[in-house]
């Protein structure tokens, strides 16, 4: 009967649809060897579901989630070849229900109180954990652990707080230091939707920042003189090193942030040149920075072996120096503090090096798939951030590439004389500029609302004089420091460091080299990623689907608003925007840090936004703002706004205005305005956006968007 059910079945399909699911079936087969590409996407999905939560999900949730699906699996697992659908689909819940439980289970592992509100100033006792340079004239930014806040119980007394002081002499890691600080909450959102520096904060284990009023007084010197202090101390000498050693300040501070990890002592303009050449990536110890020094490490390892014929004839030395340079690199990466893009990096170059022990080919997507679950499992909350976002973008559509081209790169390579590997290696150095230019723009756009537009004219001259003078040097300073010997590879790095940073300057300043753009939705970079993995992943014809998923997230982009209307979470800017990416601001000395931002969101180049004119209208802008002694007045889209100065005027205010924006507490129920914004407001959920429109007025805030999480700064939240 069976059987005959099937036929039937079969046969009372119409052929189109019948020829769909043949041709679903047969698409589904191609990815039989491609299936442990897709987990880590899985796991990001429940990892995303995670943090797009308004409130904390009890662990228990995730873990029956996990265990359901396990059993499911070993109850499918007979008839897996037969039931291979439903496999696939519980398989898919089981990653996402990991990816969903290691999100909860670190968020309470790294759990530490944030402060409610501003204190201070108090007296604080904490080990110094580090000390960052902030730059010339800029005093220092140091870390403090195991703290005793004055006026905190040590169930609110957060595990770090990050503070600035002007001198820190005296001061080294693991010393326990009494200071006198004024603590305030880290960083709120700047508006709804924009970067959680207090989500990051959180992960960190930070729960306060600060400033210092006097010079530490050290009360133990006796304190921590193993493991991250002793790192610590470690990288506060070989800083001192490369500034006895290297004269210009310029290459000095690249110097700290490529040995030592050290970026603060750049200074702002050669920041913001190497961001404007397409450069900025050398500044972040990554995958290029890992990959050069552990490269240059098992090269000369390997060249030493094989100096040795007798050895080199009865031992693997290539299996040797693999084993060699991977310790190099984890070296590496301890030195320069193990930020997450170091151990991703890392993690990835040691499965090169297993690959290479076990005579396999190293560079494969499944490589990127493992190191993607691996370090979405131990620090779930990096799939939020855009170091992680771009990393794996480019390394996974640079292998995809060279795994397609690798066939050719062989016959091209096979007996070709030295005139043709300089032009190969050229040609590779262009095209890696460009895919890892085209795979990471979308990120920088969503993250930095910039794209730069000669990226790779920049790295084609600088990336060679960081593979060939900068890393390998500096692998050879750090040897011969123990030996006093660092100042003859430093000259050379000096040199190549000075080159780079004229090319920086140069390619940034070059007309129109960088594109700002207005800030994306979320939602439009989903579909630019999803768009992405279906072309490098997918096998078969539904690859095309990419080219529509990926015009669909243009299209969003394209139809997104910005918000006409901005309010501060301390409700002491307010600023609109205009035609053309212009913005107005209510002034400019108060919330810098927040007017810089919302510049950068409105794509409204650096310190162009225009401050309201104190009394009357714009001589010349936009005339629908008019302002007086007790507030301004803004008529937009047919919406009124009334950005209120003092309490007096409330009264007319209320009658007139459609939108009330007050920087003091207003009587709702007495207020005869649609939308009431006051100062409990912004306290309770931070910065507010508005979109004003002939239908009606829309408004978001950031802890609406944010939810009550562990990580939210508020005191309404505590």
């Amino acid at each position: 009967m069976t059987a005959i059910a099937k036929k039937s079945a079969e046969f009372v399909l119409p052929p189109v649809f019948r020829r769909m699911k043949e041709g679903f079936y047969a698409e589904c087969a191609l990815q039989q060897d491609h299936l442990f590409l897709w987990s880590p996407v899985f796991m990001a999905i429940g990892i995303g579901f995670y943090f797009s939560l308004g409130t904390e999900p009890p662990i228990a949730l995730g873990l029956v989630s996990v265990a359901i699906s396990i059993g499911l699996l070993f109850f499918l697992w007979p008839a897996r070849q037969s039931r291979k659908i439903l496999w696939l689909a519980v398989m898919a819940v089981f990653l996402m229900s990991t990816g969903f439980s290691a999100a909860c289970i670190r968020t309470s592992v790294v759990h530490t109180p944030m402060l409610a509100k501003k204190l201070g100033p108090v007296d604080i006792i904490g080990t110094v954990h580090s000390i960052e340079d902030m730059g010339e004239g800029q005093g220092s930014r140091i870390m403090l652990s195991h703290l005793e806040v004055e006026r905190l119980e040590p169930d609110q007394t957060p595990r770090y707080v990050r503070l600035r002081l002007r001198k820190d002499e005296g001061v080294l890691p693991g010393q326990r230091v009494k200071v006198l600080a004024m603590l305030n909450t880290p960083s709120p959102p700047v508006a709804p939707g924009a970067f959680d520096f207090q989500r990051y904060s959180y992960f960190l284990g930070i729960g306060a920042v600060g400033f210092i009023y006097y010079q530490p007084e050290v009360v133990d010197d006796e304190g921590q003189k193993f493991g991250a202090a002793a790192m610590e101390r470690t990288r506060q000498k070989i800083v001192a090193r490369l500034q006895k050693n290297i004269d210009n300040p310029e290459s000095s501070a690249v110097a700290q942030a490529l040995i030592a990890g050290k970026r603060k002592a750049i200074s702002e303009e050669d920041q913001e040149a190497f961001r404007g050449s397409g450069l900025a990536h050398m500044l972040a110890i990554s995958g290029l920075h890992v990959g050069l020094a552990s490269g240059v490490i098992f090269f000369f390892v390997r060249l030493l072996m094989a100096s040795f014929p007798g050895f080199a004839l009865r031992h693997p030395i290539k299996k040797y120096a693999a084993v060699v340079a991977f310790c190099g690199a984890a070296t590496y990466m301890m030195l320069v503090g193990m930020p997450v893009t170091t151990q991703r990096a890392v993690l990835m170059i040691g499965v090169v090096f297993l690959a290479i022990i076990m005579d396999r080919w190293p560079f494969s997507l499944r490589l990127v798939a493992f190191a993607a679950l691996v370090v979405l499992l131990f620090a779930p909350e990096s799939l939020t951030g855009a170091g992680f976002h771009m990393s794996f973008a480019a390394v996974a559509c640079l292998i995809a590439f060279y795994e397609r081209m690798r066939p050719h790169l062989s016959l091209w390579y096979r007996g070709a004389n030295w005139q043709r590997k300089l032009a190969l290696y050229f040609l590779g150095v262009c095209m890696t500029s460009i895919i890892a230019g085209v795979a990471t723009a979308p990120f920088a756009m969503f993250h930095f609302q910039r794209f730069e537009f000669y990226g790779l004219l920049g790295n084609l001259v600088a990336v060679p004089i960081m593979a060939f003078l900068i890393m390998p040097f500096a692998v050879l300073a750090l040897l011969l420091m123990p030996l006093g010997l660092e100042f003859l590879p430093l000259a050379v790095m000096d040199w190549g460091i000075t080159g780079v940073l004229e090319i920086a300057h140069y390619v940034s300043s070059l007309p129109g080299s960088t594109l700002h753009i207005t800030a994306w939705p979320p939602v439009a970079l989903l579909f630019v990623v999803f768009s992405g993995l279906v072309l490098i992943l997918w096998r078969g014809r539904l690859k095309m689907l990419a080219l529509p998923l990926f015009l669909f997230s243009v299209l969003l982009i394209l139809l997104y608003k910005q918000p006409d209307i901005l309010v501060s979470s301390s409700n002491k800017l307010y600023a609109f925007s205009g035609q053309k990416g212009s913005l107005y601001a209510s002034n400019r000395n108060k919330d810098r840090f927040t007017l810089e931002n919302w510049e950068r969101m409105l794509a409204v180049p650096e310190g162009e936004a225009r401050r309201w004119p104190k009394e009357g209208k714009f001589k010349e802008g936009p005339q629908g703002l008019n302002c007086g002694e007790l507030g301004c007045y803004l008529e937009m889209n047919g919406v009124k706004v009334a950005f209120s100065r003092d309490p007096s005027s409330y009264v007319e205010d209320c009658e007139w205005a459609d939108v009330l924006i007050s920087p003091d507490p207003v009587e709702k129920r007495e207020c005869d305005a649609s939308v009431v914004i006051d100062k409990f407001d912004t306290w309770r959920s931070g910065s507010h956006a508005i979109w004003l429109g002939r239908n009606g007025v829309i408004i978001k805030n950031a802890d609406e968007l944010r939810g009550k999480r562990p990580w939210v700064s508020s005191a309404f939240n505590q």
